[in-house]
């Protein structure tokens, strides 16, 4: 689990890191999809 854990947090690690420097597009749009889509998990919670 730990290996290249520490490497991969490097870019967190910088001198003036702000989180909105990540792309996070894919992400979000994945999430949105699976939580909220048409057979999401949270359709029926939506108001």
């Amino acid at each position: 689990m730990w290996k290249g854990f520490y490497s991969a947090m490097s870019p967190f690690k910088k001198a003036g890191f702000h989180p909105d420097q990540i792309h996070t597009t894919e992400l979000e749009t994945t999430w949105r999809r699976v939580l909220f889509g048409e057979q999401g998990q949270l359709v029926g919670h939506l108001k």
